[in-house]
Parts: C-alpha cells; sequence; structure tokens
C-alpha cells in the first residue's frame, strides 16, 4: 500500500500555480483562487524531493501538512441534524 502524504501550499500570484502544475510528483487536489492555498498529495518516498522542490519554486509563500488527513484529528464533517 502507498503510503500518501497531502499538503497545504500557499502561494502569492497564479504564475505559482503553473510552476506547481510541472512538479511530476505531486498531485493538485483542490485549488482555492479566493485564499490563495493548493490541497496536494505526494507518496511519502518522495517527501524530501518535493519539498525541496517546493522551497525552490517561486511565488510559494508557505508549506504545511495538512491536519485533515490525520487520524488523531477527529474533525466531524458531517453536519448534525436536530
Amino acid at each position: 500500500m502507498l503510503e500518501r502524504e497531502c499538503y497545504l501550499v500557499y502561494y502569492r500570484h497564479n504564475g505559482a500555480l503553473k510552476n506547481l502544475k510541472k512538479i511530476e510528483e505531486i498531485e493538485i487536489y483542490y485549488i482555492s483562487e479566493r485564499f490563495k492555498y493548493v490541497t496536494i498529495y505526494f507518496d511519502k518516498k518522495d517527501e524530501k524531493k518535493v519539498l525541496s522542490t517546493l522551497k525552490k519554486t517561486k511565488g510559494i509563500r508557505q508549506f504545511e501538512p495538512s491536519l485533515l488527513d490525520k487520524p488523531e484529528i477527529n474533525i466531524p464533517l458531517e453536519k448534525s441534524v436536530k
């Protein structure tokens, strides 16, 4: 089974999106143009390579691991009906 990592990448301008799409090791899952962030997935084995590439990519403000996919964080995503 492949282990995948999920990261949030915050960018400055739309040119950074083009640069992100050129990185072969990542899969772009969601793009928020309003809040200027991208949710990406990549294989755990490529983590060092992807993170070093993100550091060198122009237009990237910061990136951090997403907490939604962590099993120890239990966030109810369904609305409760009363």
